[in-house]
C-alpha cells in the first residue's frame, strides 16, 4: 500500500498529537518550579 505524499503532513502531525497524548497518559506533564524530573532530561539520558 503506497501512502500518496499529499497525507505526508497529516500523518506527521497525527502521529506527533497520539504520541504527545500517549507520554501524557504515561505522565510525562510539564511541571512548574520542579527541576530533575522532566520529559527533557529523559530524553536526553536516552541519546
Amino acid at each position: 500500500m503506497k501512502i500518496n505524499p499529499r497525507y505526508y503532513p497529516v500523518i506527521i502531525i497525527a502521529a506527533f498529537v497520539v504520541f504527545l497524548l500517549i507520554g501524557f497518559a504515561l505522565g510525562f506533564r510539564p511541571r512548574h518550579n520542579e527541576g530533575g524530573h522532566s520529559l527533557l532530561l529523559l530524553l536526553s539520558c536516552l541519546t
